[in-house]
């Protein structure tokens, strides 16, 4: 994870970004039949997703993948 400045604990934002992700592969899961009740599915999705696409959400750029 890159360095940035902010007044919250990196902790804290580490976990909201992981909220962030976590309600990606929900949303996944919902606009995609394939992944209905297939977690591990779509965030397997997302994380090569990611790796083409590191820029497509801010978070993403920061280092914080699903």
């Amino acid at each position: 994870m890159k360095q940035m400045e902010c007044p919250y604990t990196p902790s804290a934002v580490k976990y909201s970004m992981d909220c962030l992700n976590r309600r990606l592969i929900k949303w996944a899961m919902c606009k995609y039949k394939r992944f209905r009740g297939h977690c591990k599915q779509a965030e397997k999705w997302l994380k090569e997703i990611a790796k083409r696409e590191p820029r497509m959400f801010a978070h993403w750029a920061l280092g914080i993948t699903p």
